[in-house]
């Protein structure tokens, strides 16, 4: 009758067949992997601090790879809205890949002031529209950008030009 043998054991003989390149490739895979996942963090909306002390936990080449999975998960779920997530993650982009990202985090504040703005004078149309209207005070407690198509539209096309920019910028953070 045959041997019977533990999981454990099974798995230690199986280890000791893969050659040292496949290892290396495994062990590449799963920074990969933990890079990917502290990215998610970030996206859901840990704090950066946090998702920093737990990249600290990675030395040498490893923390290499899993920096740059990180920071290539999070230039793909980069995008200019909402405008304050846009921040934090370009942020934690910068401070995964040092200053070469750093036009990223001008870029994210470039789009927050310029959408600001653009919604001020938004707001100052549609109060001026209200008052012609004869509705005024109280009864005006915020005027919605998305409610006039032009309004939209201006809104579309500031986000647009944003997206223009930052695609050129992860061309040349990714290459």
């Amino acid at each position: 009758m045959g041997e019977i043998k533990s999981a454990w054991e099974i798995a230690l003989e199986r280890t000791r067949e893969i050659p040292a390149a496949a290892a290396a490739e495994l062990e590449r895979e799963r920074a990969a992997r933990v890079g990917r996942a502290l990215a998610e963090r970030i996206l859901n909306g840990v704090p950066l601090k946090e998702v920093l002390a737990e990249l600290e936990e990675y030395r040498g080449e490893e923390a290499a790879l899993v920096t740059r999975a990180a920071a290539a998960r999070l230039l793909d779920g980069l995008e200019p809205e909402p405008p304050e997530h846009f921040d934090t993650v370009a942020a934690a982009v910068a401070r995964l890949l040092g200053p070469a990202a750093r036009e990223l985090e001008e870029l994210a504040a470039w789009y927050r002031r310029a959408r600001e703005e653009k919604v001020a004078r938004i707001e100052a149309e549609g109060r001026a529209l209200l008052r012609e209207r004869g509705i005024s005070g109280s009864a005006v407690a915020g005027i919605n950008p998305a409610a006039r198509e032009a309004w939209r539209a201006s809104l579309q096309g500031l986000e647009e030009a944003c997206r223009t920019k930052l695609a050129d910028l992860k061309a040349r953070l990714a290459g």
